[in-house]
């Protein structure tokens, strides 16, 4: 078992300079079966920097998450913590626009798999049987709910701006790339998810956890990642061996490939494998 982490620039914030705003990281204790990761994508319309609100994002959930395995005391739940978080260091003068971006969690014990989703991205998840299923989030004209939205009334600005509902997408494949089916499911736009991986646990060979630069490598218009491009999630989640920076090899060579291409936006990638 392992879990790893990458993150690297777009081509356009190169660009532009403006600095990466993607971040990823990732915690492990194998003494108790612990492994946690997390990815955050700031939005570049923020009037602030969202790069901070990113990497404040992924920082934040792994320390909430470290708090609720570790410690006895009651906790708020991680929605809650993570705003309580943002609203403490808006008092402390930072800008409510720095924390403009989504986050996409998982944590990995010897009794529970959960992913925590707050915002768009993707969530690939390949099988020992060689099924794969690539679930991603649609929101109306590409406008994600923000966890910085419930700190003010923007939530409900944001609903009658673009609906009261977005898309769960489901893509199921096999190994060769071919769609088996597609699974669609309406749910409320202030609903982030949580997905239970607990019961499929023995047969799940990966999980991983993406920014929306995955349906961005070829320079294509924002997501959903369509069943027809889903060949950069299997290439981006077949690992020639999976010690150490098993995720840096993999998405570094699948650049080197196109001629030290770089994807046009930020990106950023977590992958647990449960094999050795």
């Amino acid at each position: 078992m392992n879990i790893d982490h990458f993150h690297c620039i777009g081509s356009e914030h190169v660009s532009n300079a403006k600095p990466c705003q993607d971040y990823s990281r990732t915690y492990i204790d194998a003494s108790r079966g612990i492994f946690a990761g997390a990815i955050a994508d700031g939005c570049s319309g923020s009037k602030g920097d969202p790069s901070v609100g990113a990497m404040f994002l992924v920082n934040d959930y792994l320390q909430i998450v470290k708090h609720e395995l570790y410690q006895t005391s009651p906790d708020i739940g991680i929605k809650d913590s993570l705003i309580f978080g943002m609203k403490d260091l808006c008092d402390r003068g930072y800008c409510y626009d720095d924390f403009f971006a989504t986050l996409i969690g998982m944590v990995k014990t010897p009794t529970s798999f959960n992913v925590h989703w707050f915002g768009d991205g993707y969530v690939v998840l390949r099988y020992f049987d060689g099924i794969v299923k690539v679930k991603c989030i649609d929101y109306p004209f590409n406008m994600p709910a923000y966890l910085v939205h419930e700190l003010t009334e923007d939530i409900e600005l944001f609903i009658a701006h673009t609906g009261n509902t977005y898309k769960l997408i489901t893509y199921t494949l096999n190994s060769d790339g071919e769609l088996l089916s597609t699974e669609e499911e309406d749910l409320k736009a202030t609903d982030y998810l949580t997905l239970d991986l607990q019961p499929e646990v023995e047969s799940l060979a990966s999980v991983s956890i993406f920014s929306d630069g995955l349906g961005l490598l070829k320079g294509d218009e924002p997501a959903p990642l369509y069943w027809k491009d889903c060949t950069a999630a299997l290439n981006l989640t077949t690992f020639a061996n999976v010690k150490g920076d098993f995720v840096k090899r993999a998405v570094t060579a699948r650049f080197n490939r196109k001629k030290k291409f770089i994807p046009f936006d930020d990106y950023s990638q977590v992958t647990y494998v449960s094999y050795d």
